[in-house]
């Protein structure tokens, strides 16, 4: 199988083709003014102060036309909105905040578009439209993934980070290992650790989400 296998090391992206299976990771820049006024709009947030909206990952299976693509636009749709969602999580000082600014300003009685300030969404990926889904007794190898092995291919990136008004930090990033063990078999093993840590500086807990997939 070491035939089938091409990796691509380019000036914005990399990756490996593998069998039927592509692996691509692209990095680009911080996503420009116009980029972003354009998500505030759509998606009718504030926007996380640095957003890599060009960076994404991108899995894909030529033959069946599967992909699977991890990015940040897909991933704020899921920062939840409306009535109550900005109470959801505080910092200590919030309360005292609240209370001078509406002593300043009476007239304020409410939120103008509340929507959950720390950009937490349970984002897995953005799936291939056409696909239908089926039960299956199959389950994921964990103890595979986990097999300290040498890698065809890594690599981490960025999608969003805020600093949360200086209280904290949000981030949204992944990180891709394929273990060399998939040159033995037409199936596709990936460790991806999607993570979305939330950090606050008033002893709040860390906030982590985490997947390993296996095509």
């Amino acid at each position: 199988m070491e035939s089938d296998f091409l990796r691509y090391d380019e000036k914005d992206f990399s990756g490996v083709a593998l069998c039927d299976w592509n692996v691509l990771s692209y990095h680009r820049p911080i996503s420009s003014a116009t980029i972003i006024d354009n998500y505030s709009k759509e998606l009718d947030i504030a926007i996380p102060e640095m957003i890599f909206g060009e960076n994404f990952l991108l899995i894909k299976h030529a033959t069946s036309g599967f992909t699977i693509n991890l990015n940040a636009y897909d991933a704020l749709k899921l920062v939840e909105k409306g009535p109550h969602s900005a109470d959801k999580i505080q910092v200590n000082h919030s309360k005292t905040w609240k209370e001078s600014n509406f002593a300043k300003n009476p007239s304020i009685t409410n939120v103008v578009k509340p929507f959950d300030w720390t950009f937490s969404c349970e984002y897995f990926g953005t799936l291939s439209e056409h696909l239908t889904f089926k039960p299956t007794t199959k389950k994921i190898d964990y103890e595979k993934l986990k097999t300290l092995e040498p890698l065809l291919y890594f690599d981490q990136n960025t999608l969003f980070e805020d600093d949360l008004g200086d209280n904290g930090i949000s981030s949204l990033s992944y990180k891709i290992k394929l273990p060399k063990s998939n040159t033995e078999n037409q199936n596709l093993s990936v460790l991806n650790d999607s993570n979305y840590v939330r950090q606050l500086m008033d002893d709040t807990p860390d906030f982590v989400i985490s997947e390993i997939i296996e095509y």
